[in-house]
C-alpha cells in the first residue's frame, strides 16, 4: 500500500485555501498554515460589535468562472450579495455620479467631454468583441498583452482627460498601485469586460470562500513559519532526523516545533516566499524561480474605518477623487452597502494609497486615525460635520502586486517551468483578484501531482 504523501500550505488566503483543498482530494494529508488568527489572507474579515468588516479584498465579479464553480461546489451561492455599481467620482470642487454600465449615467457624467466619452465607447466595444473571451487569470493569455503600461496605452488610445478622470479611478482605488508602474494586460481584459460587470460580495464577510474550503484540512493557526529545510537523502537514510514529527524530507520550523513533510506550497506574499526559500537547493527552486520571487514588488494600502450613527450619510455610493496629480485617498466607502450590521450605526472607510499610505505603515492608531480623516475630509466634504468614532485599523505593506510590464510573461514561464515537490500559488503568478489566486493554487497542485504520479 502506498504511502501517504503529506503536504503542508504555508499561507491560508484564497490561494493556499484552495491548493490545501485540491490537495486533499486528492488524498494527500494536508496541513495549512497561517500566522493570523483566521484564514484569509488579504480577504481576511474583522468581526466585532455585530460587523463584518472587509479588511482587504472587497468584492468578486461575474466573470470569475473559477470562484463561481467553487461556490456552486461549497454551496457559498446563498451567501452571495450583489453589490451596488454607483461611484461618485471627485475632482475639486465637481461632484459627479457614475454608475457603471448605465449608458444614460456615462453620457451625463461632467468630467468628460462628449468627443472623449464617444472615442471611449468605441474603443471599449472594439475590445469587448476582441477579448471578451480573454482568461484574466491565466498570465499566459496575458502575455501577448503585456507589452505596455497602462497609462501609456490609455494616453495613446483614449487621450490624457479619458485617461485621468475614467481609467485612473477605474484602477487605481482597488488596486492601490499606479497605472504608469502597471502593465496594460489586466486593463484591457476588465475593459472588453466593463460594458456587464456586476459586483458581489459574500454576506459573511470576503472570508466565507477561505473559511468553507479550510473545512476539510488541518490547521495550524496563528503559527509563522520560520523556516523550510530540505534534508538530503544521505541525511534521511542514516536516520538524522532529530526530533522532527513524523518522516518526510522537508523540516517545517513554526512556533518553536518542527514537523517533516513530503511537499510544500508556498501560498505566501512573493517576498516572504523569497525568504523560505532562499537556502533550498537549486533543484528544488530554480535560480530564475529565487530571482522572480526577490524582484516582485507590492503596493502599500492603509484602511481606516470609522463608525457613525446610523442614517447620517443619506448614500453608499463609493466616492473616489479623480483627475492629474496624486491621489493619497484611494475611496472612500460606506459598509452598509455590502451588508446590514450593528442597527444602531454604520462603518465608513477610508482607503489610503502611494506614498502616503507608504508613510502611514508604522504610525500608531491614534496617529493615522487622525491624519487619515483629514485627508479625507479634503477630499469629501460631508465628513466635515460627521461625528466619526474609530473602529478598525488595518496596515498592509505588502497589499497588491504590482505587474509591472513584462511580469505576466515571466510569471507565466514560472508557471510553466515549476514543479514538486515545492510548488508556489499566489496573486503574483496570476492577477491581484481572488480568481487569479485559485488558478495558481490549481497550477500548483497540478505540479505537485505530475512529479508524484498521483
Amino acid at each position: 500500500m502506498a504511502r501517504i504523501r503529506k503536504t503542508a500550505v504555508i499561507g491560508a488566503g484564497p490561494a493556499g485555501c484552495t491548493a490545501a483543498f485540491e490537495a486533499a482530494k486528492t488524498g494527500r494529508k494536508v496541513v495549512l498554515f497561517e500566522k493570523e488568527k483566521a484564514v484569509g489572507g488579504r480577504t481576511l474579515s474583522h468581526r466585532a460589535d455585530g460587523h463584518t468588516l472587509d479588511t482587504g479584498a472587497g468584492f468578486f465579479t461575474n466573470f470569475y468562472p473559477r470562484l463561481e464553480g467553487y461556490n456552486r461546489k461549497l454551496g457559498l451561492e446563498s451567501d452571495v450579495v450583489r453589490l451596488s455599481r454607483r461611484n461618485v467620482l471627485i475632482s475639486g470642487d465637481q461632484v459627479a455620479p457614475l454608475a457603471l454600465g448605465s449608458p444614460l449615467s456615462f453620457l451625463r457624467f461632467p468630467l468628460v467631454g462628449t468627443a472623449n466619452k464617444i472615442r471611449m465607447i468605441g474603443r471599449t466595444l472594439g475590445r469587448t468583441l476582441k477579448y471578451r473571451g480573454l482568461d484574466l487569470a491565466d498570465p499566459s493569455a496575458l502575455s501577448s498583452l503585456d507589452t505596455e503600461s497602462i497609462a501609456r496605452d490609455a494616453r495613446r488610445t483614449l487621450g490624457e482627460e479619458v485617461y485621468q478622470y475614467l481609467v485612473r479611478p477605474g484602477i487605481e482605488p482597488f488596486w492601490y498601485f499606479s497605472c504608469e508602474e502597471v502593465s496594460r494586460a489586466l486593463y484591457i481584459g476588465l475593459q472588453a469586460r466593463a460594458a456587464d460587470a456586476v459586483f458581489y460580495t459574500y454576506a459573511n464577510g470576503m472570508d466565507s470562500f477561505c473559511r468553507k474550503l479550510s473545512e476539510s484540512v488541518e490547521l495550524r493557526i496563528g503559527k509563522t513559519v520560520t523556516s523550510v529545510s530540505a534534508e538530503s537523502s544521505r541525511s534521511r537514510q542514516s536516520g538524522q532526523t532529530g526530533k522532527s514529527a513524523g518522516s518526510g524530507k522537508f523540516v517545517v520550523q513554526f512556533a518553536g516545533k518542527t514537523e517533516r513533510f513530503d511537499e510544500i506550497v508556498f501560498a505566501t506574499t512573493a517576498n516572504v516566499a523569497a525568504r523560505l526559500t532562499a537556502r533550498m537547493n537549486d533543484s528544488l527552486v530554480s535560480a530564475e524561480q529565487k530571482s522572480f520571487l526577490k524582484s516582485q514588488n507590492y503596493a502599500e494600502n492603509v484602511m481606516a474605518c470609522y463608525r457613525l450613527p446610523h442614517g447620517m450619510l443619506t448614500d453608499s455610493d463609493t466616492r473616489i477623487p479623480c483627475g492629474p496629480g496624486p491621489n493619497s485617498v484611494a475611496a472612500i466607502t460606506v459598509n452598509s452597502d455590502k451588508r446590514s450590521g450593528n442597527s444602531g450605526e454604520d462603518l465608513l472607510s477610508i482607503y489610503v494609497r502611494g506614498k502616503k499610505a507608504r508613510a502611514l505603515l508604522k504610525a500608531g492608531k491614534k496617529e493615522a486615525f487622525a491624519e487619515i480623516r483629514a485627508l479625507a475630509e479634503k477630499v469629501d466634504s460631508r465628513l466635515l460635520e460627521l461625528p466619526l468614532q474609530p473602529f478598525f485599523l488595518k496596515q498592509r505593506e505588502h497589499a497588491i502586486p504590482v505587474h509591472a510590464v513584462g511580469r505576466y510573461r515571466q510569471a507565466a514561464r514560472f508557471l510553466e517551468q515549476q514543479k514538486g515537490p515545492v510548488v508556489f500559488a499566489g496573486d503574483y503568478l496570476a492577477n491581484a483578484t481572488v480568481e487569479g489566486a485559485i488558478h495558481s493554487a490549481q497550477r500548483a497542485v497540478e505540479a505537485l501531482i505530475r512529479e508524484a504520479g498521483n
